[in-house]
């Protein structure tokens, strides 16, 4: 069964969700599942159990600009389903390497530092960067920081 791994109250990461873990996913109130594979046949069954979908194919092993590409919009829809009081499940394939690296994005574009952010995330979700290429995380990481800050100081 898929675990899920509760970041913040409103964001659980982990791997595809398999058949029995449909209604843990129901259970636990999520509402949205954002699949970063975009499975045509995953995004059938959430619909068909009632839950929004989003897929986004993000490639595995993912680039450099492949990450910064879609950050914000992995971004947005979080926030979105977070404003509109609901819960998201953010999954790649074996949730240790694209959707960790996504949820640590997103807390940092809700303001937490790069290190805090990826503390929160790795507390919450032991197997987060346990395989892959982690330097292309910690340099796309270091870009969105850069990218955010300069878009706060456009702003302000």
């Amino acid at each position: 069964m898929t675990e899920l791994s509760w970041v913040q109250p409103y964001l659980a990461i982990g791997p595809r969700p398999d058949w029995s873990a449909w209604a843990a996913l129901e259970q636990a109130g999520v509402s949205l599942i954002i699949d970063l594979n975009d499975d045509p046949v995953e995004r059938r069954r959430a619909r068909s159990v009632g839950l929004e979908y989003r897929g986004l194919k993000v490639p595995d092993p993912t680039g450099l600009e492949d990450f910064l590409a879609a950050f914000p919009r992995v971004h947005e829809w979080i926030e979105r389903e977070r404003t509109r009081g609901g819960r998201v499940y953010l999954h790649c394939t074996a949730g240790v390497y694209r959707s960790p690296t996504f949820a640590i994005g997103h807390l940092m574009a809700r303001g937490e530092p790069g290190e805090k952010a990826r503390n929160l995330v790795k507390e919450a979700h032991r197997p987060t960067w346990t395989s892959g290429d982690t330097e292309t995380l910690e340099r796309a990481l270091q870009q969105w920081e850069k990218h955010l800050k300069l878009s706060h100081t456009t702003e302000t």
